[in-house]
């Protein structure tokens, strides 16, 4: 068998769920005959700088497409440019819609913005600038490159035909990497050890790339949240990670930003995983939780009620009413049995549904049918595009 080159691009070295994403794919993809090659905007290590030096991105980005390699785009930080770039270059195009910055003014999530369906205004009141000329901008430039894109929920698929019509859009759930069974997972007391957690405690778990400085994620939420389940519970004891700080104040304990494999590891030391998430599309960190049988309780918004069931593989909360997420998250914490129950179920169906094997599977069949696509039109026989 043949090893194909597939190239996964994003606009992180490292954070975020497009990064982990693509980083994923890298590590999933070898079984399937694909080769992958990462290349990223914007370091965030001393190794991913200098290697920015030695062969800058878009040099990279001509090299692969040269050696006939397939490129799947997570995020970018100039849209227009970089598609208009892999136009010149004719490569087999892929890009994720791992939110909606793609078919807005900029914005990764317009929430109830009642201007969007019309077309982005200037100025735009979320104050993005240039919105409308951006949005012109990448609806131009997708026409002519004509990619296949990627949802990993229906809801954002919904939101993509809604706003760009015309493309093809297939829907391929996250996933990432499922131990083969409950019990190769860290054991409790030695996850609490490795925080320095009490044994006996209860634990609650807010995290999110930038903690409370993440708007879109509910961030600014976090620490009424905290207040009010801590003035009812004085012995709960509260972890929020995805920051910069590293400290702690009484019950309450700060991370920084953690590697997949310590965030992993928190989780199994925590009881309970609250996500007041204002807007999102297939959040990992529901899977990452799901995958060490750690419940969560979240918003029922964009593609959250796809990834869980709520009382079954987790929990749904009404959106826009924070004192019923508290009081929901206050009854749910007085419940071990439950919680216990509601993660176990998490990890058996997720084990099905959102492992890193499915996801490489499902992309490593699209990468083909768009390759043979491509020989189709190259041969004069027509194309294969998926929806």
């Amino acid at each position: 068998m043949s090893i194909r080159p597939v190239t996964q691009h994003s606009l992180l070295e490292q954070r975020g769920g497009a990064a982990r994403v693509a980083d994923l794919l890298c590590q999933g993809l070898g079984g399937h005959g694909f080769s992958c090659e990462r290349t990223f905007e914007l370091a965030e290590s001393e190794e991913g700088r200098a290697r920015l030096v030695r062969s800058p991105w878009p040099e990279r980005l001509a090299a692969q497409a040269a050696a006939g390699a397939v490129i799947h785009v997570h995020a970018a930080r100039d849209w227009p440019g970089l598609l208009g770039l892999l136009a010149r270059l004719g490569a087999p195009t892929i890009l994720t819609l791992h939110d909606c910055r793609l078919f807005t003014g900029g914005c990764p999530y317009p929430l109830d913005c009642p201007a969007l369906p019309e077309g982005c205004p200037d100025p735009c009141p979320r104050g993005f600038a240039d919105s409308a000329a951006l949005r012109r901008a990448i609806a131009s430039a997708l026409a002519a490159l004509d990619p296949l894109l990627v949802a990993p929920s229906r809801w954002m698929k919904e939101q993509a035909a809604r706003h760009l019509p015309g493309h093809a859009v297939r829907v391929v759930p996250n996933g990432v990497p499922w131990a083969a069974n409950q019990t190769d997972l860290p054991t409790r007391a030695a996850a609490r050890a490795a925080f320095g957690l009490p044994e006996r405690a209860v634990v609650v778990l807010l995290a999110a790339h930038g903690a409370q400085a993440a708007h879109y994620k509910g961030g600014q939420s976090w620490q009424a949240l905290w207040e009010a389940l801590s003035a009812g519970m004085p012995d709960l004891v509260c972890v929020m990670a995805g920051g910069e700080a590293l400290e702690r104040e009484g019950n309450l304990l700060r991370l920084p930003y953690l590697p997949p494999e310590r965030l992993t590891l928190l989780m199994r030391a925590c009881d309970l995983m609250l996500y007041p998430t204002l807007a999102d599309n297939h959040p990992l960190i529901v899977l990452e939780a799901m995958s060490q049988a750690l419940p969560t309780l979240a918003h029922a918004v964009g593609g959250l009620p796809e990834q869980m069931a709520d009382g079954r593989t987790g929990f749904l909360a009404k959106p826009g009413d924070p004192d019923g997420f508290v009081r929901r998250a206050a009854r749910l914490l007085a419940a071990p049995g439950q919680l216990r129950r509601v993660g176990e179920e998490a990890w058996r169906q997720g084990a099905r549904r959102f492992s890193l094997t499915r996801m490489a599977a499902d992309h490593a069949t699209l990468y083909e049918r768009l390759c043979a696509g491509r020989s189709s039109s190259a041969r004069g026989t027509g194309s294969t595009r998926t929806a």
